[in-house]
């Protein structure tokens, strides 16, 4: 692997983006695409999107999941116990 993509592959893994918060993970990686890409924006429903030879023949999608599993913790009691 290339010390440029491993460099983005531990900033995108430390980046915390919990469902509904995704925007710091997907800020992460469309930095790295966006000097591959011939076009990069977020749309309405705050999915992350780059274009290269748009309109081009044959089409391609890649499309994956953006977010990770979080729980919020909403009380430690004075034992340590965590109530999520």
């Amino acid at each position: 692997m290339r010390a440029r993509s491993l460099s983005f592959l531990r900033t995108l893994v430390n980046t915390p983006s919990p469902s509904g918060h995704e925007a710091r993970g997907q800020r992460v990686w469309r930095d790295y695409v966006k000097p591959y890409a011939d076009e990069t924006f977020s749309d309405a429903y705050g999915n992350c999107v780059a274009m290269l030879n748009k309109g081009g023949s044959p089409r391609l999608m890649l499309a994956a999941h953006a977010d990770e599993i979080a729980m919020a913790v909403n009380y430690i009691n004075d034992e340590g116990f965590i109530y999520v």
